[in-house]
């Protein structure tokens, strides 16, 4: 506002003028040039204020974790609104996702820009907006509001900023690394570490022994996953990348002995494993040590003989890897 002058200052301060009004006059009703002063400038500021609703966005982000804005906001009625609040607007939808109450903070550039307006100093926000996963894939906008209630009904001033921010879409990870795989003859030893987000909800994780020359199951062991604050560091975005660690000792067996062993790491919702899962192929293989006859490969001709217009041949032959092979052949060369 600028200055107020009567023709009493102008004679007193600049001259040129002698003339004294109106201080006589408003003396004659016991009133004051001070006091017109104070009562234009209350008006003033009431008619100044009414028009005051501002705000600027600084900064509105979001990653896979969280959605952070912050900015500021000041209304010249924010004396009569003392509650603050950042509401996060779903553009597509135009609905409400969520409200947040928060403590308005310093902001003195505000404050320098806008010296009339009441908490100008106080007007700034910064906030920061847990993903959820009804978030992802889906684009925001932000809400500032002054409110008279708790609640944030009732009477409010909101500022509507025009920025946007999409929350990255769903990408689910699937990693693994295997740290170990050993088999001596009496024990299969393996340790590594599996982490996906599929594992939310499946809560059963198990260790598959797959035989290597058939594709087939010889063994399902369940077990539980231990702490791995390395591979956490490494995928802090995975669900279950801290408890995603295992470790396993299973003993050798007729089943297992002379095998050629690769692993598969299965979390499944069901207790048995058989549905509702997601696997890992370990590319990992361990050729277990071989029973009594050890990987053995032998054979014997009794006879090879040409009886008439036919070939006879008699004898045996036995190999420890043979198991799972159904089917038989002689091959012979003309020489």
């Amino acid at each position: 506002m600028g200055s107020i002058w009567s023709h009493s200052n102008v004679t007193t301060y600049l001259g040129g003028t002698d003339h004294t009004d109106p201080d006589a006059y408003f003396a004659k009703y016991g009133y004051s040039m001070g006091q017109f002063y104070n009562l234009v400038k209350k008006y003033y500021n009431e008619m100044t204020n009414q028009a005051v609703n501002q705000g600027s966005m600084d900064h509105l982000t979001a990653n896979e974790q969280v959605l952070h804005t912050d900015g500021w906001h000041i209304t010249s009625q924010s004396t009569n609104y003392p509650y603050s609040f950042i509401i996060v607007i779903n553009q597509k939808t135009g609905q409400e996702y969520k409200r947040y109450a928060i403590y308005r903070n310093q902001r003195n550039d505000v404050a320098n820009a806008y010296p009339n307006v009441a908490n100008a100093a106080k007007s700034g926000f910064s906030l920061n907006v847990p993903v959820t996963d009804a978030m992802r894939g889906n684009t925001y906008k932000i809400i500032s509001r002054y409110a008279q209630t708790p609640s944030g009904e009732g009477s409010y001033k909101d500022y509507n900023f025009a920025n946007t921010v999409t929350v990255p879409a769903v990408t689910k990870q699937n990693k693994a690394s295997m740290d170990s795989l050993t088999a001596d003859k009496n024990t299969l030893r393996v340790s590594g570490w599996h982490a996906s987000d599929e594992t939310k909800r499946r809560n059963y994780h198990y260790l598959i022994l797959m035989d290597a020359s058939t594709n087939k199951e010889i063994r399902r062991i369940q077990v539980n996953n231990v702490a791995r604050k390395d591979v956490q560091n490494a995928y802090p975005n995975i669900y279950n990348a801290l408890n995603s660690g295992f470790n396993l000792s299973t003993t050798v067996d007729a089943k297992l002995k002379g095998k050629k062993v690769y692993v598969i790491s299965r979390y499944s919702a069901t207790s048995n494993a058989d549905s509702n899962y997601v696997d890992y192929k370990f590319n990992n293989t361990v050729t277990v040590p071989g029973g009594t006859t050890g990987n053995k490969n032998i054979g014997s001709m009794d006879q090879l003989a040409q009886i008439g217009n036919q070939l006879v041949i008699n004898g045996w032959h036995a190999a420890s890897s043979a198991n799972g092979k159904g089917y038989s052949f002689l091959i012979w060369q003309i020489l």
